[in-house]
């Protein structure tokens, strides 16, 4: 299982670096066969359990993210599969 990067410093700004955040999470957890606690994910990445937890509550309030009612983990949503599907779809890429 890949290890996260750390947030770098960047001077592109605290916008970008909230984007960044986000599509990290996504990468992790799609790259995941299991589901992750915000704790795990905010010491992977370096953020704070706060920070990761909002990032992935917006995530998870578009279907990009799901969390487990019994654990309160996270994974992947279906919502990644399905634009994944229109990209396929688009490109016109054989099964």
């Amino acid at each position: 299982m890949p290890k996260a990067t750390p947030l770098r410093e960047t001077d592109r700004g605290p916008a970008t670096e909230t984007v960044d955040l986000s599509l990290r999470l996504l990468e992790r957890l799609a790259s995941s066969r299991e589901a992750i606690g915000v704790s795990d994910l905010a010491r992977e990445f370096e953020a704070s359990k706060a920070t990761v937890y909002s990032h992935l509550r917006a995530l998870v309030l578009h279907g990009f993210v799901h969390q487990d009612a019994a654990t309160a983990r996270y994974s992947a949503g279906i919502k990644l599969f399905v634009l994944g599907e229109r990209l396929r779809e688009r490109f016109d890429i054989l099964a």
